[in-house]
């Protein structure tokens, strides 16, 4: 009769160890989420963090942090950093995501908002279709050396999908993204380190509509822009 009651005992410690871990990782169920934009050496944040939590905090690779919800940051040179999202639970549970973010001297980088108006004034009809999807914006570079070039995609004009391409002259970091007319970035096809050589990258349109948009390939020192059309 006494072992059992020690059996009865233990089983219900075990079942109430069970039941409070249950409702801890329960309260954990949070997915960190985010999104960033970057102007120059400015970096603007939002948290997009799905689950119920308390706070948040940021921390930005270069030693600074913060737990405002959509932190603004200013690097103070251009490279790669590495932050961190950490959102916190209820019962001191805590969730963490990693992500890289590239920064660039505005000064050497291409302002799409001078491209789009160089794009406003040529034509958008279908005879010119072709003609504006040939061309090539590229604008007064600070550097003395190049190292992007053959910046270009093919079909061009396309309907469903076209090979954006490139070429590097050694490794750089880059990024790859398609703006639309009005400088909205649209998609970012690539933002990684890349060796020497020709790069090509498939981008499909989607649910994009029919329309001129801008590819704005940057690296460390560069960058240019492309007009593609689609049909």
């Amino acid at each position: 009769m006494l072992k059992g009651l020690k059996t009865m005992r233990l089983l219900l410690i075990i079942l109430s160890i069970l039941i409070f871990s249950t409702s801890a990782n329960a309260s954990c169920d949070i997915t960190p989420r985010f999104s960033y934009k970057t102007s120059g050496l400015t970096v603007s944040f939002k948290n997009k963090t799905v689950g119920e939590y308390e706070k948040v905090k940021w921390e930005f690779g270069d030693g600074s942090t913060s737990e405002e919800l959509h932190p603004s940051h200013a690097y103070e040179g251009k490279g790669k950093y590495q932050f961190t999202l950490t959102v916190y639970g209820k019962d001191g549970c805590e969730s963490t995501f990693e992500g890289k973010v590239y920064v660039f001297d505005t000064k050497r980088r291409i302002l799409v908002n001078e491209v789009r108006d160089k794009v406003k004034e040529e034509k958008t009809t279908v005879e010119d279709v072709t003609t504006i999807a040939k061309n090539e914006v590229e604008l007064p570079n600070t550097e003395t050396t190049d190292n992007l070039s053959s910046v270009g995609s093919y079909p061009n004009p396309f309907e469903d999908v076209t090979i954006i391409t490139f070429n590097l002259a050694a490794q750089d970091e880059v990024i790859v993204s398609v703006f639309d007319i009005s400088g909205q970035l649209v998609r970012e096809v690539a933002n990684q380190k890349m060796m020497e050589g020709t790069h090509s990258f498939r981008f499909e349109r989607g649910d994009l509509t029919a329309g001129v948009y801008l590819l704005q390939v940057t690296t460390m020192s560069t960058s240019k822009t492309h007009k593609m059309m689609i049909q």
